[in-house]
């Protein structure tokens, strides 16, 4: 298999990103890669990009199998979708890449598959090693299918990498069968790929009445902003979570729309909602922002 093919063809915004950063010698040392699917491998190829530090095809493939075939022991994998990953695992971990590295480069990397499934001492041990890179010139690469299970702590000592999901149009056309809106069908496809978990998101989280806010939010505004905007303002939901689903069908709708400069102020409250001292301050904040941009 042609494993660079393979991430052009279906992470080509991963790819890009990461092959950019290496030729800019700007590679992080802490990554976290976030998706549903595919995640071992996207990971195992972005091990190799590091260790290899060249986005050569042949020596990225070949780099790929040596690490599915554990064929190096400057990457090792901790892998929590088959048991808890312990302080001690981490421990070891750190002790092997503390010996001298093997590899040309000399890169090590160390792979924490479905980070959130790491104990609470290993998280501490493994913050310790995030926070304080020993100059040893090892990445971490961790990964989830549920950003919100990892600690905040983690979160932001790491850059996201968010996949694309090939399969999520698919999810949302069987979600729509249903017989809810585009939107909560959208909004379901990015928390699970699970229908029987979909069902009970959908009326645990209340989409549908989300879903409305934001249809009549984006209607009222063509046709007079500051009603819409005050409409808004008024019926928001006050919950973090909630508001956070509420702006991110809101990117999605104007993606749809065409409608990128109030896309753009979106994402751009969507990214200060976990610093936001008040829901109802960042939706006040928007919305002066929305009125700005329409008048």
């Amino acid at each position: 298999k042609n494993h660079t093919t393979w991430i052009k063809n279906n992470q080509s915004h991963l790819y890009q990103l990461l092959v950019q950063s290496l030729k800019k010698q700007r590679l992080s040392h802490a990554y976290l890669i976030v998706g549903q699917k595919d995640l071992l491998e996207i990971v195992n190829w972005i091990a190799s990009l590091i260790q290899i530090q060249s986005d050569d095809e042949n020596q990225l493939n070949e780099q790929v199998n040596r690490i599915m075939n554990s064929e190096t022991i400057d990457v090792q994998i901790l892998d929590g979708s088959k048991e808890s990953i312990k302080k001690e695992s981490i421990i070891q971990l750190q002790h092997q890449f503390s010996q001298s590295a093997k590899e040309v480069t000399g890169q090590k990397v160390a792979i924490l598959h479905h980070v959130e499934n790491a104990s609470s001492q290993a998280l501490n041990a493994l913050l310790k090693s995030i926070e304080e890179p020993s100059g040893d010139h090892t990445t971490y690469l961790l990964t989830t299918n549920n950003m919100s299970m990892v600690l905040p702590t983690i979160i932001s000592r790491c850059v996201i990498l968010e996949t694309q999901e090939s399969h999520q149009q698919e999810l949302i056309s069987s979600y729509e069968k249903m017989g809810i809106s585009h939107l909560s069908a959208y909004s379901l496809s990015t928390l699970t790929s699970n229908e029987t978990l979909a069902k009970e998101l959908l009326e645990t989280l209340d989409l549908e009445k989300l879903s409305d806010l934001v249809l009549d939010f984006i209607e009222e505004i063509q046709h007079n902003i500051d009603l819409g905007c005050v409409h808004f303002q008024l019926n928001h939901p006050n919950d973090r979570d909630a508001i956070k689903i509420v702006f991110q069908m809101m990117a999605y709708q104007f993606k749809i729309n065409h409608l990128n400069e109030l896309r753009e102020i979106t994402l751009n409250t969507l990214s200060k909602i976990n610093r936001s001292v008040s829901v109802a301050l960042l939706v006040d904040e928007f919305a002066a922002n929305v009125k700005e941009n329409l008048s």
